[in-house]
């Protein structure tokens, strides 16, 4: 059964199924094929060839795969002997001839290898470069040689008498080259693991060894790595030695891993495991096939998405296998008589499980997963013994004998035959079976991927464009079909709604089922006609008679509809004769299509479609669309109504041909020239200016009338969506338009205009008789300057400079205008490529390196309305121009301005900058600029006029943050934590400022004094309140800032009349009333006492707070007979509560008032006469003032 698989997993039997598939399909369906009306397979002849052909081919690519395989096995055995490596570039030179060395061992071997049958591949030979390559890595001495001779393999350099392996046995210094049958061992030397004989030519050896093995099999330079290690070394050595032999051995799996790019199997071998005291005596009874067997654990296979933790199995695994050992210990010591050897094998499952935790010890150190490495794939650990040599190692005796103190007594030699245990099926039924568990090189893999993708899409595609080629004769033409079908019945169904004077509406669904029609074949018009010819595709025919009905439709619905709009407007009375005259001219081309100018006739049309559907743009799409489609076909001419043209030509002949003439040289430009615009503007000069220009430029259409755009936002930046129809220039204002229409076509079109008048106008025919185009020329010639002077003067009246924000902004800004490459210089140059109509005059005045020659002499009212624009251009005696002037006065300001952004503190800088100007009349970056603004033309003066006054703008309202900032830090935060909430400027607050606070915030040199002094004076005029300007711009303060400000200045005048900085206020009191029944009135305000008991009515005076420190008010009314009723107030303003609390009256005079207490119905009213006008008893200032968050 194996072998039975082994062939149906040919390469060759499957091909062969395939050919035979295909021979058979080629014979009983070849005579279906058709090709049109051929059948090329239809007889048996035919068909004969065909499987001859298939055959030969089938049979060429076999031969062809053999050979190839042939030649690559050859070629890698001839590389391997006759052209060695170099050695790696990470190896040093000094193993560069041991590399050399490692080549020449195993010539001889090849040579012989060249020409022989590797058995393994039923009906043929497997090649050499075709075997799995497996390498055995370990520390010298441990037994890879031995167990490579005692494996039981077939090799077939045994027939030349060559030894099997090219080296010698036992702690073989060189690489050892074992080729089988099934597949190619490489014994390493024990020093390329170790690398301790001499690191740098061991390392580099090895380097080299494995670049050897890259290079000769690059897709999978091995199938398996086999780590052996010896039972010797893991019991005897110790802990240290155990961990470097792991280490070495870890490091070495990890440069195969690197340097080949793969991940192979490893298959861990533990050797000599006859050292193991009671191993020889536990299986001295097995025969050749039990020795044969495998004795050890096989890990599952783990997967990318479910790898396997096999060092946590393989505690479990090898508990396992000392449980199978127990299980035959009583057999063995049942069966043997000598009781020294019974007593070892009593004792051999004892030994094996004490390697347990070495081992596994030495496996965590080898295979133990790491974040910085990749995972080994460890698929088994297996134990063998391949010569029995050496003393036997008792672990549990000499454990024993160390702990008592004991010499242990060595075990004698074994001295029967060798025989070799558990080998042979380690590598025929484990090693080999799994050699296609290696990875690839993942390069090699992708590149060759790729390369089989490519030539499976390949395959595929060429398959499916032959089906679908083969299918489109039929499939193709019934969907095309179809589709016609149902277009023509929408088509149908639309004209057979149209109304016999047709809608709009009704028209453009006609035409547009008709165009449906005709879409299905345009397409495919220029298609070759091998792709359709196959079969019974109607491109040509139903395409062709689909246009022609499409054109048809057009000639009768879109022609008459337009010759009706046209008719509808000329009978309108309302009409401008101009107006009329343009839409009799394309009336008569309707009558008469070989005269029809589509660059007249398009336009016209499309305009009134615009007009006529201005809210439905999707509807003029699709009209203009099929007009562009009708105007390239043939037009029948349409019937015109005759009387309706000579009521037109009667009103269009009175219209002078100066008019008609302009009026037809404008619609000419109009349709062959682009509106002019600042996005054309910007576009004319360089690349990179033009860009910056349009970051400092805006366009506002409320420039042009005049209105004040200094606090206007702006339009924003230049950009063709950016700037409004009301700020282009129609393209017959520009120098093309004077150059291509206006004189190239002039002459032509004074002339046409004069015929065409002869021609209808027969009233007028002696008029145009005399009529001289020179003239007329000259006329239109004189209008055009004058509407040309108009457009640009409104046009340039719209560009002003962005809005600038704030310092950096200005920065910014000033930044380009101060530019090397000057961009206003570049924007007077593209103004002058538009108003200096005289290519001669252009050339010389924008030549750069000619910038001295003067202007000559305006030739034209264009040139010398913008003379001085373009005189800023000019230099004389080798002076700078204007412009240059310009130009370094804006480096000038662009410095200024960068000196105060650049500053450590930016806000700072710029206070004492706007100090500095407000308070000095020096002629500063500004003043200069502003000076110079006004010499300038428009646009150029309005431009550096907003660019001086908007950075000085910026520099206020930096100004302006600085002074906002220390305001909340002091002012404010004074205020909030002092007054606010507070009696009495908060007239309910429940607690009371204190008099120092009050003082400290509203008096002499308190807070709000200081920082006005401070701050604010360079910028308020504090006699009269106002904010001082320069240059039109001030520190723009709020209007309750200023109130709150002059509020506090008030308030200062009132309660520190002293200067100091503790209020005081001084007044008299004068008794007025006291009622009848009061015996006596008495008020005491901090230690100042009053009173008064119906007597002479004296003044007294007093001051608030006092002489005392108590802070209380309090009044007594005592009655006659018994009763005193009193008012009490406490606080430092216990007389302003007093006060607010009684009756207040007002007198003629500023500095009096009448106050009047009362309690228990009884009644004292006094005068109080303030020391001044600012009564701070009748005023409300200190009630009304709030402290601003923000100035």
């Amino acid at each position: 059964m194996k072998r039975l698989i082994q062939i149906l997993t040919q390469k060759w039997f499957i091909s062969a199924i395939g050919i035979t598939a295909l021979i058979i399909l080629i014979w009983f369906g070849g005579p279906y094929l058709g090709i049109g009306d051929s059948r090329p397979l239809g007889s048996p002849f035919n068909r004969l060839l065909a499987l001859l052909a298939v055959i030969v081919v089938w049979g060429l690519n076999n031969f062809r795969l053999r050979f190839k395989a042939t030649q690559a096995n050859s070629e890698m055995i001839d590389n391997l002997i006759s052209a060695p490596p170099a050695p790696s570039e990470t190896a040093p030179d000094v193993s560069a001839e041991e590399v050399a060395l490692l080549r020449e061992r195993f010539e001889e071997a090849l040579k012989h290898l060249k020409h022989t049958s590797l058995q393994g591949r039923l009906f043929g030979k497997q090649y050499l470069y075709e075997l799995p390559w497996y390498i055995i890595i370990g520390p010298p001495g441990c037994g890879k040689t031995t167990l490579l001779e005692n494996s039981g393999l077939e090799f077939p350099l045994d027939e030349y008498k060559v030894d099997k392996k090219i080296s010698g046995v036992g702690g073989t210094r060189n690489c050892d080259w074992w080729f089988t049958n099934e597949a190619v061992l490489l014994d390493t030397a024990g020093r390329y693991t170790t690398q301790d004989s001499n690191a740098e030519a061991d390392s580099g050896a090895w380097l080299g060894f494995l670049e050897l093995l890259q290079k000769q099999r690059p897709r999978r330079p091995l199938n398996g790595i086999i780590v052996a290690i010896s039972a010797e070394d893991i019991l005897t050595k110790t802990q240290q030695e155990r961990d470097l032999h792991a280490h070495t051995i870890r490091q070495r799996i990890q440069e195969v891993y690197t340097h080949l790019g793969i991940r192979v199997p490893i298959y861990f071998l533990l050797t000599k495991l006859d050292l193991v005291a009671g191993f020889m005596e536990f299986y001295d009874d097995l025969g050749k096939e039990q020795r044969a067997q495998v004795w050890g654990i096989t890990f599952p296979q783990d997967t990318p998405q479910q790898p396997a933790d096999v060092l946590q199995l393989f505690s479990g695994e090898f508990d396992a296998l000392v449980k199978s050992l127990n299980s035959r210990q009583l057999w063995r010591m049942y069966q043997e008589r000598d009781l020294a050897r019974r007593s070892l094998i009593n004792g051999f499952p004892q030994q094996i499980a004490g390697i347990k935790p070495l081992l596994e010890d030495f496996l965590q150190k080898i295979f133990s997963p790491s974040r910085y490495e990749q995972r080994p794939l460890l698929r088994g650990v297996y134990f063998t013994s391949g010569t029995q040599q050496g003393s036997p190692i008792d672990r549990v005796m000499g454990s024993l004998a160390g702990s008592l103190g004991l010499n242990l007594q060595a075990l004698p030699s074994y001295q029967g035959q060798s025989r070799n245990y558990f080998i042979t099926r380690i590598f025929k039924d484990i090693l080999f079976k799994e050699s296609e568990m290696a990875g690839s090189n993942v390069r090699y893999e992708k590149q060759r991927l790729w390369l089989e993708r490519a030539a499976y899409a390949g395959t595929i595609g060429i398959t499916l464009v032959m089906i679908l080629i083969w299918s489109a004769s039929f499939t193709r033409s019934e969907l095309k079909i179809n589709k016609l079908e149902n277009k023509i019945e929408n088509y149908n169904k639309a004209k057979n709604n149209l109304q016999p004077q047709p809608r709009i509406d009704e028209i453009i669904n006609t035409l547009q089922a008709a165009k449906d029609i005709s879409r299905i074949y345009e397409t495919e018009q220029d298609t070759s006609g091998w792709q359709m010819g196959m079969g019974s595709y109607q491109n040509y025919k139903l395409g062709n008679a689909a246009e022609n009905a499409y054109h048809r439709t057009q000639q009768q619905l879109l022609l008459p509809y337009i010759k009706q709009s046209l008719e509808y407007k000329m009978r309108d009375t309302s009409q401008e004769p101009e107006e009329l005259r343009r839409l009799l001219s394309v009336y008569l081309m309707l009558g008469n299509p070989e005269t029809l100018d589509a660059r007249t006739f398009r336009p016209w049309v499309t305009s009134s479609w615009q007009q006529q559907l201005a809210d439905q743009p999707n509807k003029q799409a699709r009209l203009t669309a099929h007009l562009d489609e009708l105007l390239k076909t043939e037009l029948t001419p349409q019937t015109l109504d005759q009387r309706l043209m000579d009521r037109t030509q009667r009103i269009v002949c009175q219209i002078p041909l100066t008019r008609q003439i302009y009026a037809r040289l404008k619609q000419q430009a109009d349709a062959d020239i682009r509106v002019y615009n600042l996005a054309r503007l910007s576009k004319q000069m360089d690349k990179q200016v033009g860009r910056q220009i349009k970051k400092i430029l805006t366009s506002s259409t409320e420039s042009a009338t005049g209105a004040d755009t200094s606090a206007s936002m702006p339009a924003g930046p230049i950009s063709a969506g950016s700037i409004s129809s009301d700020t282009e220039i129609p393209g017959f204002y520009t120098y093309d338009g004077y150059h291509t229409v206006l004189n190239k076509e002039g002459e032509r079109t004074t002339k046409l205009t004069i015929a065409e008048n002869r021609t209808i106008c027969e009233q007028n025919r002696e008029e145009l008789e005399r009529a001289d185009p020179e003239r007329l020329l000259r006329d239109v010639r004189a209008r055009y300057f004058d509407d040309y002077v108009d457009q640009w003067n409104n046009f340039l009246a719209t560009i002003e400079l962005n809005k600038i924000r704030n310092i950096n902004g200005a920065v910014n800004t000033l930044n380009v205008l101060s530019a090397r490459e000057s961009p206003l210089e570049a924007f007077v140059r593209a103004i002058a490529e538009q108003t200096i109509l005289q290519r001669a005059q252009l050339k010389g005045l924008l030549d750069r390196f000619d910038l001295g020659k003067k202007l000559t002499e305006p030739n034209n009212p264009v040139e010398q309305a913008f003379l001085p624009l373009h005189k800023l251009l000019q230099s004389e005696d080798d002076q700078p121009s204007d412009l240059q002037d310009l130009h370094q006065q804006l480096q000038d300001l662009y410095a200024y301005i960068t000196d105060i952004s650049e500053a450590s503190d930016q806000t700072t800088a710029a206070f004492e900058a706007a100090v500095a100007r407000m308070t000095q009349n020096n002629k500063d970056a500004i003043r200069k600029l502003r000076s110079s603004a006004r010499r300038l033309p428009s646009p150029l003066a309005r431009i550096v006029e907003s660019a001086a006054t908007q950075s000085w703008g910026a520099v206020l309202g930096s100004a302006r943050a600085y002074i906002n900032t220390v305001w909340r830090s002091s002012v404010l935060r004074e205020y909030q934590t002092s007054l606010e909430n507070r009696y009495p400027v908060y007239k309910k607050g429940r607690q009371q400022t204190a008099l120092v606070d009050f003082g400290r915030f509203f008096g002499a040199s308190g807070s709000i004094d200081n920082f006005i002094n401070t701050y604010l004076t360079a910028f308020v005029d504090t006699r009269r309140w106002r904010q001082r300007s320069v240059d039109g711009r001030s520190l723009g303060l709020s209007a309750e800032a200023m109130l709150q400000i002059q509020r506090a200045a008030r308030i200062r005048k009132m309660y520190f009349q002293d200067g100091g900085q503790l209020p005081a206020v001084r007044f008299r009191l004068k008794p007025i009333y006291l009622d009848a029944g009061v015996k006596r009135f008495f008020l005491e305000l901090n230690g100042q006492q009053l009173s008064y008991q119906h007597g002479p009515q004296r003044t007294t005076k007093l001051e608030w707070p006092g002489i005392d420190d108590n802070n209380r008010v309090r009044l007594i009314f005592e009655r006659f007979g018994a009763g005193r009723f009193s008012i009490v107030k406490d606080g430092p303003w216990a007389w302003f509560k007093l006060l607010d609390s009684s009756t207040i009256g007002r007198t003629r005079s500023a500095d009096q008032i009448q106050v009047t207490f009362s309690t228990a119905g009884l009644k004292a009213r006094y005068q109080i006469q303030a020391s001044s006008i600012t009564n701070p008893f009748t005023n409300r200032e200190l009630a009304k003032f709030r402290c601003p968050k923000r100035l």
